[in-house]
């Protein structure tokens, strides 16, 4: 009888002092390096969503890519349509090809500069459009009638002149074109600017950085 109650004695013993040998346990596995740290885990996390955010930058610019554009126009798309996913990423249309176009939907002249493309944006992703410190909406066409036309709900557009659009084939008389015509920051580009340079004629109340 003796001996079953020292038994018993030495089974409590063991049963208090399991959860400390189970707690030494762990904390050696996280000092061997077997455990994630959060600040590791964040990281990580933040790392997808930069490459996330990369990637959608990229899908957005080559539904707009035409293959005839110097690649500082690319540039200046890129910072455009940056500044204007993250103003207002409500207006973007993500299932809609012809303003996200990932490289696995993309074909012809957009698949194969895809690489080019991803190049080219991630080289102007950290580039900021600003108006008195802050970031607004840019609105842009394709081509002007010759001249823009300043913004009616604030005034943070000008007119500019854009007389290289006469020349294009797709310029409508009747068009009105707030902001910046793509057509002419190409031809600008073309002529020797670069995108900065391009982005400040139709927008000079900007800030570009």
């Amino acid at each position: 009888m003796k001996g079953k109650a020292m038994l018993f004695l030495i089974m409590l013993v063991l049963a208090a002092l399991l959860p400390f040998a189970a707690v030494k346990c762990s904390y050696s596995d996280v000092s061997n390096g077997n455990s994630a740290s959060t600040s590791d885990t964040l990281s990580t996390e933040s790392d997808k969503e930069e490459q996330n955010d990369s990637k959608l930058l990229c899908a957005l610019v080559a539904a707009e890519y035409n293959e005839d554009y110097d690649s500082e126009t690319v540039k200046a798309v890129a910072v455009i349509l940056n500044n204007n996913y993250k103003v207002n990423p409500d207006s973007f249309n993500l299932d809609d090809t012809s303003q996200c176009l990932y490289e696995e939907d993309a074909n012809n002249s957009v698949k194969e500069n895809y690489s080019e493309i991803e190049e080219t944006v991630n080289s102007v992703e950290e580039i900021k459009i600003t108006c008195d410190e802050k970031s607004v909406y840019i609105p842009f066409s394709q081509t002007s009638n010759g001249h823009t036309y300043a913004g009616t709900e604030n005034n943070y557009f000008v007119a500019v002149a854009s007389p290289w659009d006469c020349f294009n084939s797709s310029c409508d008389e009747n068009e009105e074109c707030i902001g910046v015509s793509l057509n002419g920051i190409d031809i600008l580009c073309k002529s020797g600017c670069n995108y900065k340079e391009a982005l400040e004629w139709y927008l000079p109340l900007f800030n570009i950085a």
